[in-house]
């Protein structure tokens, strides 16, 4: 199924491209496509690289937009909406079903992480299946703020797309013979012979089409969000003021882990020193962390409770994740197909329950002094 989407993206993409370039041959006048090639020919790759890189940036966005009004029915048909638990992986999580009154396993691509405070546990999940797929995405992707950064990057992308077509086909039209000049002015009186409208009012169309799908996207996500925000608000509340009555800040109470996450982020920056004059004597640092997913059984009459804990750091470096890595099998150990499917394991092994502190905000640390 996957390699049917791969494929099927490739051939839109491809598609796309060739769309692009009898748009833009239209407007400028000359086979863009043509003038791209020959540019190639002649070992010139400054341009069609320049080319090549802002239509990749630009078309992943673009390519969500164009999806945007079928997601969004899509989105208003097969919605659903839980509370808050914890990511098992990359495509399964967790949550609290209020209709069941129990945690229930939803696939899902990219699930939110679990709470990092009392405050925050049980917060509204909303979800939806995207059309051709089985796997259940977050409706924030089609919230305000993700489709407007997705329109503002496809306009910038293809804007400067835009500029590099004027710029290479002046430049082409530069070596004819004889030389040609080209003008905004040619290129909006071959919009007007090609469409009937001036450039100006074309680009403008666009653009409140565009703005309107943002709108229209945004709004019924808002809206299917509130509904279940209002529908899990009692029940909601009456989690956390319980939490509040036996989670109270200074108290130490039992947990158990349940899951781990690694990540390794590094950067490069100058190393302070001389440098020679021909590189940059630069240095790479490692930032390493772990999520850390601890159950808490005892704290709500009936059902369990799920923190997340970060700890920055290596088990060499932190004597605390050397303990907490301890309930999980050893990196590298074999998974129950016989593989090493589990070299970094994210299931705890160990089922026995631990200390931990609620903080004042009330999250959680590790009690410092206990015997395991």
């Amino acid at each position: 199924m996957r390699c049917l989407q791969a494929l099927v993206v490739f051939l839109v993409m491809v598609a796309t491209a060739y769309l692009v370039l009898r748009v833009f041959s239209r407007l400028f006048g000359l086979d863009v496509q043509q003038v791209l090639f020959s540019q190639i020919r002649q070992k010139e790759f400054i341009w069609p690289s320049a080319w090549a890189f802002l239509f990749l940036i630009g078309f992943v966005p673009l390519l969500a937009l164009l999806q945007t009004p079928f997601t969004a029915i899509t989105m208003t048909m097969t919605h659903e909406g839980a509370m808050l638990g914890y990511p098992v992986n990359d495509q399964q999580a967790m949550f609290y079903e209020p209709q069941h009154r129990e945690y229930g396993a939803v696939a899902m691509n990219l699930p939110p992480r679990a709470a990092s405070s009392f405050k925050d546990t049980f917060e509204t999940v909303v979800y939806f299946r995207p059309y051709l797929t089985g796997t259940y995405q977050s409706l924030q992707v089609q919230s305000y703020r993700m489709t407007s950064i997705l329109l503002i990057v496809t306009a910038f992308s293809f804007g400067m797309l835009y500029l590099i077509t004027f710029k290479m086909v002046g430049e082409h039209l530069q070596k004819q013979r004889p030389p040609a000049r080209l003008t905004v002015q040619a290129i909006s009186e071959n919009c007007t012979a090609w469409t009937g409208y001036s450039l100006p009012a074309v680009v403008t169309a666009v653009a409140v089409v565009m703005v309107l799908v943002v709108i229209v996207s945004g709004y019924l996500a808002n809206r299917i969000r509130t509904g279940y925000d209002e529908k899990f608000a009692e029940l909601r509340e009456g989690f956390r003021s319980e939490l509040m009555s036996v989670a109270a800040p200074g108290k130490t109470i039992k947990g158990r882990v349940v899951n781990r996450v690694r990540h390794v982020q590094s950067h490069s920056r100058s190393r302070d020193g001389e440098m020679n004059d021909r590189t940059v004597n630069r240095v790479t640092e490692v930032h390493k962390y772990s999520l850390y997913t601890i159950e808490f059984r005892k704290l709500l009459r009936y059902d369990p409770v799920y923190l997340q804990i970060m700890l920055s750091g290596d088990a060499d470096t932190t004597p605390q994740i050397k303990l907490l890595d301890a309930f999980f099998p050893p990196d590298g150990s074999p998974g129950a197909d016989g593989f090493l499917a589990k070299f970094d394991p994210r299931d705890a092994r160990d089922p026995r329950e631990i200390d931990f502190v609620v903080n004042d905000d009330y999250s959680v640390s590790l009690a410092k002094e206990q015997d395991w």
